[in-house]
């Protein structure tokens, strides 16, 4: 199964997911499922300038100066 990119909006949040994941792509690809299909939201988090993690929020993996989060929508 690939994940099909309607914008390059959509290559640079699937680039930072991957970086954040290690490079593991079946993760990626399961979290960009569940973000298209409007069940989760992803939250970058750069410390460094003062933001904080969301509350229940479940992290992904680092990136650059920051981390990415996952939060869950109440649907």
């Amino acid at each position: 199964m690939g994940v099909i990119y309607d914008s390059f909006k959509d290559k640079q949040l699937a680039g930072l997911i991957l970086y954040a994941t290690l490079h593991d792509m079946q993760k990626t690809e399961s979290i960009l499922e569940q973000v298209n299909s409007g069940n989760l939201k992803i939250v970058p988090v750069y410390p460094g300038m003062g933001e904080k993690v969301p509350k229940n929020a479940e992290c992904i993996g680092s990136i650059m100066d920051g981390a990415l989060y996952l939060l869950k929508l109440i649907n």
